[in-house]
């Protein structure tokens, strides 16, 4: 997914240089910023002002110990179950990825960004639209994991996994709770915001997936679990891993692939979302098939 614009060419904050004025200093500015008039707003050109404050301040004034301070209250915007929060965190991190000296990084904003993809999935999958958020999301996750940081991928992938492998006693246990409206109460949006991000880690981390790809191509419950959009985000997910030239290992990989979809189709008393997930996977797999001839 491409960025729209650039924030770095918008044109100078007015918040900024009237606070400063009046002599409220940087401190009064950026609360400001991170405020009800500010990225929270609900009005896109108020937040898009507040985002050109924050990286005028970050990128010409701040100390190192100012913009940790930043980066930690927007990750608490990016990982709320409020929208609007979400959404005024991701368009500020989307402008602080454009200087590299202030960039963020995954170590910080991955766990953040997988817990507002859980909050956005699980909106998405109780009926209400939010793919653009999601993919938004999912596009920063995955730009922060190609700026290579191999200690906090890895980190990531094993917490993705970790979801991807929980009971469904566990995963109701740490679903969110106090959600906005519409957001459906269940471990589904946990599933799809590990999905997400062992996509992304696949995608532009791949030393990172590597060494667990065993564990993830025999964890089946993505792949048949209840929701549709959850099983073919998991499908697309495990054909990454294993498209040409991922590895050497591609034939055993294809074979376990193989074999647990078969076995899924094959199960006494089996309902139609684990019949929809072996076919997904042996979808994907033919098609990986077919690039190679």
């Amino acid at each position: 997914m491409e960025r729209q614009g650039s924030f770095r060419k918008a044109p100078s904050a007015p918040v900024l240089s009237r606070l400063l004025a009046e002599g409220g200093g940087d401190e009064a500015a950026v609360d400001h910023v991170f405020g009800a008039n500010g990225l929270r707003s609900a009005v896109p050109s108020v937040r898009r002002a507040a985002v050109v404050t924050l990286t005028t301040i970050c990128t010409e004034r701040a100390r190192a110990s100012e913009h940790r301070e930043h980066h930690r209250r927007l990750c608490e915007l990016i990982a709320s179950s409020v929208a609007i929060d979400r959404a005024g965190g991701v368009e500020a991190l989307c402008a602080l990825l454009e200087d590299d000296e202030t960039a963020p990084r995954l170590a910080s904003f991955g766990a953040p960004l997988r817990g507002g993809m859980q909050h956005t999935a699980a909106v998405l999958l109780g009926g209400s639209p939010a793919g653009n958020e999601l993919a938004t999301l999912s596009w920063v996750y995955g730009e922060l994991a190609r700026r290579g940081d191999p200690e906090a991928a890895d980190a990531e992938a094993k917490a993705a996994l970790e979801v991807l492998s929980e009971s469904d006693a566990a995963a109701s246990a740490a679903a969110p709770r106090g959600g906005e409206r519409g957001e459906r109460p269940s471990g589904d949006g946990r599933l799809m915001a590990a999905v997400l991000a062992l996509h992304q880690l696949t995608l532009h981390a791949p030393t990172s997936i590597y060494p667990h790809v065993g564990t993830a191509l025999v964890l089946w419950k993505s792949l048949t679990c209840g929701s549709v959009q959850v099983r073919y985000a998991a499908a697309e997910a495990l054909a990454a891993l294993v498209a040409p030239g991922a590895s050497r290992h591609n034939a055993t990989w294809h074979q376990q692939m193989f074999d647990a979809a078969h076995t899924a189709l094959e199960r006494e008393g089996a309902g139609p979302a684990v019949w929809h997930g072996g076919q997904a996977r042996d979808r994907g797999l033919h098609s990986i098939s077919a690039s190679l001839t």
